[in-house]
């Protein structure tokens, strides 16, 4: 997938399907959440609104970028809060 699901409003579960017939819930996303960032080509989860939900779609590369400068903030402030100890 070239792209990354980002919910506005709503709900959104991900999940599998085991053989056994169960579903083996993964997650719940909500707005602002972002998902199906996988490492490789194939999805290991499924995604489902689980009440009315509006969904914008992030190209995968700037979701990528996206996570990398959060990741980055969450550093640079763990950093200063260090600094403080």
């Amino acid at each position: 997938m070239t792209a990354a699901p980002n919910p506005v409003s709503g709900a959104i579960r991900t999940y599998k399907m085991l053989s056994d017939g169960r579903r083996q819930i993964n997650s719940f996303h909500l707005a602002g959440d972002m998902f199906g960032l996988e490492n490789g080509t194939i999805h290991r989860f499924t995604a489902e609104a689980v009440t009315q939900a509006n969904v914008r779609i992030t190209s995968r590369s700037i979701a990528n970028g996206t996570v990398y400068l959060e990741n980055e903030a969450m550093r640079q402030r763990s950093r200063e809060l260090l600094a403080k100890a």
